[in-house]
């Protein structure tokens, strides 16, 4: 199972993709696997827990002029399964609220 979804941010690309990296590091279980600026892609995984055997995140941001970046999230379930229980837009939404929450502070 996976999930998808994606949110334009009137920050420039410097500061989303640097408050991508902090949000990530802030959150409980979550974990950097790989981050590469100039390619703007950042790979996470979130860790097991009783509703599954974990996740995998990749998250792909654009610059789309000086102060608009999109941000792109997919969240994928590490095993194979039918059923996520909502565990993938659950992550997505977790991720979104705490890149904004963090840019808020950034200010």
């Amino acid at each position: 199972m996976k999930s998808k979804d994606k949110v334009a941010l009137q920050y420039s690309f410097e500061e989303v993709f640097k408050t991508c990296l902090m949000s990530i590091n802030r959150l409980n279980k979550w974990k950097i696997v790989t981050s590469d600026y100039f390619c703007g892609v950042i790979h996470a995984k979130v860790g097991l827990n009783w509703e599954s055997f974990g996740e995998r995140i990749e998250i792909k941001l654009t610059e789309e002029g000086e102060t608009i970046t999109i941000v792109e999230i997919e969240s994928r379930s590490a095993l194979p399964t039918l059923f996520d229980n909502g565990r993938n837009k659950a992550n997505i939404n977790e991720i979104i609220k705490s890149i904004k929450k963090n840019l808020y502070f950034y200010d």
